[in-house]
């Protein structure tokens, strides 16, 4: 993660590592995002853009980056780590009006079979970050797209593609 200031003052590389799919916290002073590492540890960060090096072992992090008058700090503190570990290829991450995070992963169970097929699933990360349960019903969503999903203004439904075309809609309340 590199604080790009636009008044010509120099970057700021606050994290080193293969970040994705950020989104803003509601106050505006955080990023919620995705950090990657390759299930293998031997692969170095700059083959993991190559997808035949996918699933990635994730986590899901926030940063402060800005105060309280939207000013960004010229030396953020570190990331919090929030979700210790899942799998995923891409993902998404979505904070919600009500404070919690949602975002895509794929169920695995270890130890797993060769070949095993893993299935998508939505997450809601609760707003007090102490519970973390599926959203009903998204594991049984049909195609991989999941990981597209949007929600609506106020959180009470998500849009998500389907595997032939269509638009699903899940009601989360």
């Amino acid at each position: 993660i590199v604080l790009v200031p636009l008044n010509g003052s120099k970057p700021i590389t606050v994290v080193k590592s293969l970040a994705d799919c950020p989104d803003w916290s509601r106050d505006g002073r955080s990023i919620f995002y995705i950090a990657y590492s390759p299930l293998n540890a031997k692969t170095p960060i700059s083959e993991m853009q190559d997808t035949t090096k996918r699933p990635f072992l994730a986590t899901l992090n926030s940063l402060e980056v800005a105060d309280m008058q939207g000013k960004i700090y010229s030396k953020p503190g570190n990331p919090k780590l929030l979700i210790d570990a899942f799998a995923a290829d891409v993902s998404r991450v979505r904070c919600m009006p009500d404070g919690s995070v949602v975002f895509h992963a794929k169920s695995h169970v270890f130890p797993s079979i060769k070949n095993a097929e893993p299935k998508s699933c939505l997450y809601r990360l609760s707003a007090d970050r102490k519970s973390l349960e599926p959203i009903a019903g998204s594991e049984q969503l049909p195609g991989d797209d999941m990981r597209y999903f949007e929600p609506n203004q106020d959180g009470s439904m998500i849009a998500v593609p389907g595997s032939n075309g269509e638009i699903l809609v899940i009601d989360t309340v």
